[in-house]
């Protein structure tokens, strides 16, 4: 199998929940973040839910790429109007 011929994951469009949710605890199991990570809870607000994600994506990288990406996060937040935010 060729790279371009790999498989794909497919969500439905509706209760996908439980299937993302056991990827991102192998993903966290993988990389050894279990016990540092908090997860995406029912009822959190969808950006809350994708900080947590891209947040267990940056505890996988080094340290000077993570901070970096933190800080140009935090910039970014804080340039966009309030209304926004």
């Amino acid at each position: 199998m060729t790279n371009q011929e790999k498989r794909k994951l497919v969500l439905p469009k509706i209760g996908y929940g439980p299937m993302c949710m056991r990827i991102l605890m192998e993903f966290a199991d993988h990389h050894k973040i279990k016990d540092k990570i908090e997860l995406p809870e029912t009822g959190l607000k969808m950006e809350l839910s994708l900080a947590r994600i891209f947040d267990m994506m940056l505890m996988t990288m080094g340290e000077d790429k993570r901070e970096a990406l933190l800080d140009e996060s935090i910039a970014y937040y804080r340039d966009l109007p309030p209304s926004v935010r």
